[in-house]
């Protein structure tokens, strides 16, 4: 037996399923086969989920899967994305190591930002490269973290959440070759995206730069004074992240600091600075704004005109 349904190749309803096609799809998460009838002038097997047979209209009408496949299917997404108890402290003894100068020896400064920055804020250039740091203890991560997107990532940047833990790693590549410059090892589920949020605690650092990136956020501590820290955000879009975070803790030491938001010198940037300066400042927070002159970002303007840029911060 079989259900007559619209091929979603030609457009006619000279298809078919099979209600045993149907039925494993249900039950196992099976994919879903239409068999287009038009031979001569079609004909062709168009394979698709069950999900995206609801999506399209498929048969009319919803077919629900069996909960024990949807809850298997949900099962499987969290053991790819999983990092064990034991893979987390393989990546906390490596950045509690991240002092140690033969991760940097050879490679000199690094993107305007030297050694001595780059270790006390636990970057880490792990030469053997990132799978290789997982095979170690394979079975403690999930096999997303070795997929074809994570190979190559030796520059690990580790992301704490307010109260110190480690909760994702930035992953990069040295000589910024691939395709995609940064990816994460989520290691919390639904944690914090933002570096160095950690620091927002310290009493001494009454000014916080809010920048998009680890590297921007790098370049204004490398150069600026002492009372000065700073935190990079994913996008430009998090700094909402920020924000919630910063009301939700309701603490008066975070109130009396004044966030300097530092976005991109483009036009998404100066768009989203506004946005969350004025943001800021109805939810009572200290706000001022930031451009890096003629460059894209702080950290171009410290390659290209360190002096220049180390002045710049000498306002705040």
């Amino acid at each position: 037996m079989y259900k007559i349904v619209r091929c979603p190749v030609c457009g006619e309803k000279e298809a078919y399923v099979y209600d045993e096609n149907v039925k494993e799809a249900i039950e196992k998460g099976f994919p879903i086969f239409v068999h287009c009838n038009r031979l001569n002038k079609c004909g062709e097997v168009t394979k698709m989920t069950l999900q995206e047979a609801n999506e399209t209209n498929l048969f009319g009408e919803i077919i629900e899967e069996d909960i024990a496949v949807l809850e298997q299917r949900k099962q499987k997404m969290i053991e790819n994305k999983k990092v064990t108890p034991k893979g987390k402290e393989i990546l906390k003894n490596l950045f509690l190591l991240s002092d140690c100068v033969t991760f940097w020896n050879g490679v000199g400064d690094y993107r305007g930002l030297t050694q001595e920055t780059l270790l006390e804020n636990e970057v880490v250039y792990y030469r053997r490269e990132w799978i290789n740091l997982l095979n170690t203890s394979k079975y403690d991560f999930g096999k997303q973290f070795f997929s074809q997107s994570y190979e190559k990532r030796n520059v690990l940047i580790p992301v704490y959440d307010y109260e110190g833990e480690l909760v994702r790693v930035l992953l990069r590549n040295l000589k910024n070759e691939l395709p995609v410059k940064e990816i994460q090892c989520v290691i919390e589920q639904g944690s914090v995206e933002i570096f160095n949020l950690k620091r927002l605690k310290e009493q001494d650092k009454n000014i916080c730069f809010v920048c998009e990136g680890a590297f921007d956020a790098l370049s204004v501590i490398q150069e600026s004074s002492e009372n000065i820290t700073a935190v990079g955000l994913p996008g430009v879009s998090k700094w909402k992240q920020l924000l919630n975070l910063l009301i939700e803790k309701d603490d008066e030491q975070l109130k009396q600091k004044t966030y300097v938001i530092a976005f991109d010198n483009d036009e998404i940037g100066h768009k989203e600075r506004f946005r969350c300066m004025e943001a800021f400042n109805d939810a009572g927070f200290k706000v001022l704004g930031y451009a890096p002159d003629d460059y894209k970002d702080c950290n171009e303007y410290l390659q290209k005109d360190k002096v220049g840029f180390a002045n710049s911060l000498k306002d705040f």
